[in-house]
């Protein structure tokens, strides 16, 4: 039998473990992440008094369900360090087998809610719902900010002149609006200073973004200065007499990168008509070479997109402005309705920590309750999310005992769009996180994939990963994997299935190629037992290359499940649900009434429907067929159920209470009954707003 190597980073990972130890932990794909989550989880456990020392932070619920469930798991295993976990639950008497909610594993958001409500005063999110579609009060409070352009405030002034950077193009500057105010966590701060300023001093305000734009200047502009040697200095001199520039690499970029930010592979007269003197042409070829040799383009390319000083700077104040209004309208709005969005929350529950006299009793319980704080997917933390982890941390001493731990992977940040920065990771990994030293501890083995299909990654994402890292323009260096999976075939050698890592096709059309796709299913699953969970799994790159895919599969007999694929709208019976929605809280409307008639839940036929057409009181002509209409008579009385409750129950209750009764459960077939169960959530989750069909 052979024995199982233990992986090349063994070390680490138990070094991860240590429960008086922080760190922060580079897991690329198929590490086993969420085990070493679990696993420094319970060792936490078996060192804390109580289980809610420990907070673990996910940004996804699914993820936070999945790690909570792993670690109810783990607790029902048999080994020492559960046995130490079981005495400490015994002697402090936790009862975690009926009392789970003391592990605390939830995403952040949930965690800002739970703070934002116990804050004091005014401030408190105590009673105030979340409105997980906000979108519509992000509309309308941009367009109450650009309303003020006809007031007589003084704030008109900046109103118009960002309406006029914007072309006095009005759809343009409030969809603008629009999407910035659910990022107002990102800027509200900055917008807030820039108000500030320009209204006491603007000169002051242009002195500071002045400084900020040299700041940044520095940041990029001091890496690329030290990776140029002398020779290179030689060569820049040498071009900017030639072509009559200054001696310095930001005034030779032009001509150094194409338009798409590359390095030039040569260069002619369009770029100087210096090159027309063949030994400068031959040299600088030659140079530019060199410098993509060293990786240097992605450096040079985010140099040339630097501004040398701040360009019309009363547009960027008023920018900010305008933004600062907007996001007072928004909480005017949101304040008047009692709800706050999840970016509200968040600000709420960072304003909670602190005041202007430093931590506040908030922070001060907070930072007794918590002790250790894991954070999953720490590569997508956003700055304001840092910010929020930097205070629940701020009282914070060497040697008081207190962990952090944050994993991620900076080569699987994809939530740029929703302002991930994951120059935060590469700073905790360089620096720390403030008042908390980290150590760092790189994973390389991967449990999930096939040698073949490691190596292939690892060969192609070098080449496509820039060679050296600039985490402020999110260029992330590739960390390669190794394969601890070194079968180049199944693990089920009984199946006789030879796996191949990557096989590259190409076809004339899409219809050959979901034939093939389809034909190559049937020969993988052609010698699986009946029993067999072997799951395959089809990756398609846009939602309209579907139905030819689909029509394959259903040709070739082949069963398949699909993951958000038809809009929940299109399904039968959820449009059956939303006309039974209407028609209860809109009950003089026909189109509802005729459609619920219509449904499987009653199903009258067209003919009987006639008896219907033109009655200003369709429940009338209901109630008078009612005796003769075995359909009929299960309609009245399951609407006059409903009506009766329509606004004592939550909305969602009484509409599925009338859809039982409508003998909706059996009227349609069993696999559509998911997507009611998904409309019915999708309601409880509106609350009142569920009272307003539109």
């Amino acid at each position: 039998m052979k024995v199982r190597q233990a992986p090349p980073d063994q070390g680490e990972r138990e070094r991860a473990l240590a429960p008086d130890q922080s760190f922060i932990v580079q897991a690329p794909a198929g590490s086993g992440k969420t085990s070493l989550l679990v696993q420094r989880y319970m060792h936490l456990l078996a060192h804390v008094k109580r289980p809610e020392e420990i907070l673990a932070i996910t940004f996804t619920r699914a993820a936070a369900m999945e790690m909570k469930q792993r670690v109810l798991d783990a607790l029902q295993e048999d080994n020492a360090l559960i046995r130490t976990i079981r005495t400490q639950d015994q002697i402090n008497n936790w009862q975690l087998g009926r009392n789970p909610h003391l592990l605390k594993i939830q995403t952040i958001d949930s965690f800002a809610t739970e703070l934002a409500t116990q804050i004091p005063g005014e401030q408190s999110a105590e009673g105030m719902r979340i409105e997980d579609k906000p979108e519509t009060l992000y509309q309308r409070a941009a367009r109450d900010v650009l309303g003020q352009l006809f007031s007589e405030e003084s704030s008109h002034i900046y109103v118009g002149e960002f309406l006029a950077a914007l072309d006095n193009n009005a759809d343009s500057a409030e969809r603008l609006l629009t999407i910035m105010l659910g990022k107002r966590d990102q800027w509200l701060d900055v917008t807030r200073l820039i108000t500030s300023l320009a209204l006491q001093d603007s000169s002051a305000l242009e002195d500071t973004l002045d400084r900020a734009i040299q700041d940044l200047r520095t940041v990029l502009l001091t890496p690329l200065a030290q990776k140029l040697s002398h020779s290179d200095q030689t060569m820049i001199q040498r071009l900017a007499e030639a072509t009559e520039h200054e001696p310095d690499i930001e005034s030779l970029l032009p001509m150094i990168l194409t338009q798409k930010g590359t390095v030039r592979k040569t260069v002619d007269r369009r770029q100087h008509i210096a090159f027309t003197d063949k030994p400068l042409k031959t040299d600088t070829v030659a140079w530019l070479k060199d410098l993509d040799d060293r990786n240097l383009a992605g450096a040079l390319h985010a140099c040339s997109l630097l501004p040398r000083e701040l360009d019309n700077p009363s547009t960027l104040i008023a920018t900010g402005v305008t933004l600062a209004l907007a996001a007072a309208e928004l909480e005017n709005l949101l304040q008047n309705r009692r709800c706050l969005d999840f970016t509200g929350m968040l600000i709420r529950a960072t304003q909670g920590l602190r005041d202007d006299q430093g931590p506040t009793d908030l922070a001060l319980y907070w930072d007794y309750r918590i002790k250790h704080l894991l954070i999953d997917e720490f590569q997508d933390t956003s700055r304001s999310q840092y910010d929020f982890f930097a205070l629940l941390t701020e009282g914070w001493t060497p040697n008081d005992g207190n962990t952090f731990f944050a994993v991620g992977d900076p080569m699987q940040s994809i939530y740029r769009f929703r302002d991930a920065d994951v120059s935060i990771f590469s700073r905790c990994w360089e620096h720390g996180f403030p008042n908390v030293p980290l150590e760092p501890l790189q994973l390389s083995a991967n449990f999930r994939s096939v040698k073949p299909l490691v190596d292939w990654n690892n060969t192609l994402f070098s080449n496509l990963f820039p060679k050296s890292s600039l985490p402020e323009l999110g260029a992330i260096r590739f960390s390669p994997a190794v394969a601890q999976r070194d079968e180049a075939t199944d693990t089920a050698p009984d199946r006789g299935l030879h796996v191949t890592a990557v096989v590259l096709k190409s076809f004339i059309d899409e219809q050959h190629e979901a034939a093939a796709i389809a034909q190559h299913i049937v020969e993988l699953t052609a010698d699986l037992a009946e029993d067999d969970d072997t799951s395959i799994g089809i990756l398609c790159r846009a939602r309209g290359h579907l139905p030819v895919l689909l029509q394959a599969l259903k040709r070739a007999g082949i069963a398949f499940t699909s993951t958000d694929i038809d809009s929940l709208a299109e399904e039968p019976i959820v449009r059956d649900l939303l006309s039974l929605h209407r028609s209860l809280l809109h009950p003089s409307e026909p189109l509802s009434w005729f459609s619920v008639l219509r449904s499987p839940m009653v199903g009258l036929t067209l003919e009987q429907l006639e008896a219907f057409a033109g009655s200003p009181d369709i429940f009338q002509i209901a109630e008078q067929h009612a005796q003769s209409e075995p359909a009929l008579a299960r309609l009245t009385q399951a609407y006059a159920w409903a009506q009766q409750r329509l606004y004592e129950l939550p909305i969602c209750e009484v509409i599925e209470g009338c859809w039982m009764r409508l003998g909706g459960a059996d009227a349609y077939p069993e696999a559509s009954l998911s997507h009611a169960q998904r409309w019915f959530d999708l309601l409880e989750s509106m609350a009142e707003n569920a009272l307003d069909p539109d």
